[in-house]
């Protein structure tokens, strides 16, 4: 790692806290959030995070309530979207389309995996874009779970 990839990560960590801090309060505030189940989610080491995801916001509930960053495996359409790239560059988000080639699937899913094995958290938001093909096709749900594993 060169001394700007190290420059550009603090830079990163430090954004993101902030913004986690900052949607937080304004979760409490606005939606009354509060936060339960914390033992379920480890504090070390990685792990995917499966939740049923309803709504654009269910991420930045995520991303509030858990005390670690979290990468989110998310539709390849909205991470292009303007008003979404700096949340996703931001979180460091893994896009992920039906459209996509078997072959980039295949490397969307395996840094998905990689993350895991590095001590992160990557979160799949069932439903959500282009991760909800993973509910509709039962051979692309059984292969992606191969490649996570």
């Amino acid at each position: 790692m060169t001394w700007s990839d190290g420059a550009l990560e603090f830079f990163n960590r430090i954004a993101y806290t902030s913004l986690r801090f900052f949607m937080r309060m304004i979760f409490r505030l606005v939606y009354g959030l509060r936060i339960e189940g914390f033992e379920h989610v480890p504090r070390k080491g990685g792990a995917l995070l499966v939740a049923n995801h309803l709504s654009y916001i269910d991420p930045l509930f995520i991303a509030a309530a858990l005390r670690r960053p979290v990468r989110f495996i998310m539709n390849e359409g909205h991470h292009r979207r303007l008003w979404l790239r700096p949340l996703s560059l931001l979180s460091r988000a893994i896009p992920l389309s039906s459209e996509m080639r078997p072959r980039e699937m295949i490397g969307a899913l395996r840094i998905a995996a990689e993350s895991v094995r590095r001590g992160e958290l990557v979160s799949e938001l069932l439903g959500f874009g282009a991760t909800s093909l993973l509910r509709r096709d039962l051979r692309v749900q059984q292969f992606a779970l191969m490649v996570l594993a």
